[in-house]
């Protein structure tokens, strides 16, 4: 047989073959997308097979798949965005509950609440949450007595969006039996007037104080919100997320078994901590406060206050704990935000770390005013540093105040962080902010506030690259789950996880981000939300 004809049949008959292999069971076309093996944006098309991805390649290579096809609209798809530290289950509660988020000014805050109360005349208690002073021109804290006036017949309690304060009418704190002689728990504050008496702010721990007021939510309400909290980040983009509430673990039982389209990446509480689970579940304690409510754990005074914050764990039980965790090879997230917060927290984790082979990836939340000292420990020890870019430019409309330009030197310290090495994840800790990946990567990457402002000694060298933003909501959260072969880049052989949007946010303006919408969300493969 001639030796051409033989190869052209050798040829033909393996074309079919080589078809099916990479065609898979899906092909997504029509796309832009950061490819990981270039770090950079090619027009190719994706095919999956098993929720995985099978082949990368030219369009024209798929023409021949009989498999179903999507449209991906001449999108940007970039590896699934995931929210390294948020709150699924208040995310979804801020849509059913009283919200006191985004407010200009006290006197709508208060407006907000006077309305729901006027609204709602047969509640026994007002249960509201979100309000934060950052955005007011008048950033003190309201007192007891502008509730009073809305309604001193039952309890209002409202929770600061940090959830580090409330703030109680009169009623709440006479049912709970809090008074002139009422100590300050360890770990928070009962904030009082100058005669003594609470003012109705209570701060950290003193919150368990008036907690017995508030209705138990079902474990139906609970699933719910857990629900539509998935739902809406969906909607936003988000791909997966690191809840960051500490849990029971009959309650992460439940919410595992939810039908969600959403990879969720459980904390448990400490009690339950023989049932974490390497790469599934980890443990979730505090530290300290938030700087907003000046909670945080500082080495010297706040600006604003003779206080030097609040330290919530005791460190015998803490350290405990991370022996019983570093012998079952599990991984702890403590949330420390303050200096003295941070640095305590780190020399615990020494006591462990120090010239282990284990790879724990032990994690430190938050980590938003942490010494050049300190940050060198998160190096050495393999210390993740997972921090919340909206943190700062919401905070910078009082961090000032607070801390103090020396402070803000060290204060939100990103890009530093990279420079020595240090593994960042990004979150939002919504529903402390809102929760949108597209606002978190703005704020990565520009460091300032939605309009474009930002305050004096703000640190603008701080901010991150495009690339280094991208990897901090995609790459290094799968790292910090023990997930980085499977998840976090667009590789053959990962889950085909992707946030597809309109604009290529690696190279449009700054701005422009922030009007860039979501075209799709995809999950396994699955297109779970698609902007119609």
């Amino acid at each position: 047989m001639n030796k051409n004809l033989l190869i052209i049949i050798m040829i033909n008959l393996c074309m079919p073959l080589f078809s099916k292999n990479i065609c898979g069971e899906k092909i997504l076309f029509n796309g832009n997308i950061f490819v990981e093996a270039t770090r950079s944006i090619e027009n190719k098309a994706i095919s999956i097979k098993d929720q995985r991805i099978n082949h990368i390649g030219e369009q024209d290579e798929f023409k021949m798949c009989k498999k179903e096809k999507v449209d991906l609209k001449k999108g940007y798809v970039f590896p699934g965005f995931v929210d390294a530290h948020a709150h699924l289950k208040g995310v979804g509660y801020r849509q059913l509950k009283l919200d006191l988020s985004n407010t200009s000014s006290k006197e709508e805050m208060l407006q907000r609440v006077k309305v729901y109360n006027d609204n709602n005349r047969n509640m026994q208690i007002i249960f509201g949450e979100g309000w934060i002073e950052k955005n007011w021109s008048d950033k003190t804290f309201p007192t007891r007595f502008e509730l009073d006036e809305i309604n001193s017949n039952i309890p209002i309690i409202l929770e600061r969006a940090d959830g580090h304060a409330f703030l109680v009418n009169s009623i709440a704190l006479t049912l709970s039996n809090i008074d002139l002689a009422t100590k300050n728990p360890s770990g928070g504050e009962i904030e009082r007037l100058s005669d003594g008496r609470a003012n109705g702010i209570l701060i950290d721990t003193a919150k368990n104080l008036v907690q017995q007021l508030i209705p138990a939510q079902t474990i139906e309400d609970e699933k719910n919100a857990f629900a539509l909290g998935a739902k809406i980040y969906q909607q936003r983009g988000w791909t997966g997320m690191h809840d960051a509430d500490s849990l029971f673990i009959e309650k992460i039982r439940i919410f595992e078994n939810l039908d969600l389209d959403l990879k969720i990446h459980f904390s448990l509480n400490q009690n339950d901590y023989e049932h974490c689970i390497k790469g599934r579940r980890s443990i979730k304690i505090y530290a300290d406060g938030a700087i907003g409510s000046r909670g945080a754990a500082l080495f010297e005074n706040y600006e604003d206050k003779d206080s030097k914050g609040l330290i919530i764990y005791d460190q015998n039980e803490v350290r405990q704990l991370l022996k019983n965790l570093y012998e079952l090879d599990c991984q702890i997230q403590i949330h420390a935000i303050g200096d003295r917060g941070n640095s305590m927290t780190l020399d615990l984790y020494q006591e462990f770390l120090e010239g282990t082979d284990k790879d724990l990836r032990w994690r430190i939340e938050h980590a938003q005013n942490v010494t050049e000292k300190d940050q060198q420990r998160f190096k050495k020890y393999n210390v993740i540093a997972s921090m919340q870019p909206s943190h700062a430019i919401g905070d910078l409309h009082f961090a000032k105040d607070r801390l103090g330009l020396e402070r803000l030197d060290y204060a939100y310290a990103w890009k530093s962080f990279i420079e020595k090495g240090v593994v960042i994840v990004g979150g939002s800790d919504a529903p402390v902010e809102f929760g949108d990946p597209l606002q978190e990567y703005y704020a990565a990457v520009t460091r300032k506030d939605l309009t474009g402002f930002h305050d004096e000694g703000w640190n603008l060298q701080q901010a991150l690259s495009r690339e280094e933003a991208l990897d901090i909501f995609t790459k290094w959260p799968a790292y910090a789950i023990f997930h980085e072969e499977d998840l976090g880049t667009i590789e053959v052989g990962k889950y085909a996880d992707f946030s597809v949007f309109d604009k290529n946010i690696l190279t449009i303006d700054n701005m422009d981000i922030l009007d860039t919408k979501v075209v799709m969300t995809i999950i396994n493969g699955e297109v779970v939300y698609r902007h119609e």
